[in-house]
């Protein structure tokens, strides 16, 4: 909708006591849109079983994930919406009867993605002890991406704005309405994105005094997975995206 104001979180137990174990959801929706509503993705199935539930929300698009290579705009804002939110869970979930030490994130598609993104961060070591991916991971092409400070110029410019420059280019969106932002970015036909126009995806963040991604991708997935992880896909996976349909029985 536009809202900058969404740093919000849903919770489900059936009851507040003892030490369930704690399922996260992390939404896909493209890096720009859905959320943790629980209107989509309720809690219903899984609280059959004695789990706490919590779904998380984070900052979408241009608001979540521009990165102007600078210290004041380095990128993954987004990613660390999710990392606070974790940190949240760990400091309070007790109260709602869930154990802090027995924490599954869990996502899919462009959910399942930061998913893996987490297991990989430092910022995140600690803050869970198990992950779940659902048709997708970090290399997939639409989940990361050199560089995006481009599709900023390019909506500066349809705000009336024309730069070149970093820092000018940040002010300036500083001073325009988050709605008004938002509607341009959903207007603008960016060149060189992906197939699905996704202008803002993760990115490294190394100009941040305090990166979610320090180093690049192929370094940071050297490095072992310090908690049990599944990694799952479907059977005709992708195929929305191929204009062909199928009816299932």
């Amino acid at each position: 909708m536009g809202e900058d104001d969404c740093l919000y979180l849903n919770l489900a137990t059936n009851s507040l006591s003892g030490k369930k174990p704690v399922m996260v959801w992390i939404h896909g929706g493209e890096f720009s849109a859905s959320s943790g509503d629980l209107d989509s993705f309720g809690p219903d199935y899984l609280l059959k079983h004695d789990i706490v539930f919590v779904s998380i929300n984070y900052r979408l698009g241009i608001f979540g994930f521009l990165n102007m290579e600078l210290e004041e705009c380095p990128g993954n804002e987004g990613l660390k919406d999710q990392v606070f939110a974790l940190k949240w869970i760990q400091q309070n979930i007790e109260s709602f009867g869930g154990d802090k030490e027995n924490v599954t994130i869990f996502g899919e598609s462009t959910g399942s993605a930061p998913v893996h993104y987490h297991c990989i961060s430092p910022l995140t070591t600690g803050l869970f002890q198990k992950a779940i991916c659902q048709s997708g991971v970090v290399i997939n092409f639409w989940a990361f991406q050199d560089r995006n400070k481009d599709f900023a110029f390019e909506i500066t410019s349809a705000l009336g704005k024309k730069t070149s420059d970093p820092i000018e280019a940040v002010r300036f969106l500083r001073t325009v309405a988050s709605q008004k932002v938002l509607e341009t970015q959903m207007k603008v036909p960016f060149m060189n994105s992906t197939i699905f126009n996704i202008p803002f995806l993760p990115t490294l963040d190394t100009k941040s005094s305090n990166p979610f991604l320090p180093r690049p991708l192929a370094d940071l997935l050297k490095e072992d997975i310090k908690v049990p992880l599944i990694i799952g896909y479907n059977s005709h996976e992708g195929m929305r995206f191929t204009g062909i349909t199928f009816e299932f029985k």
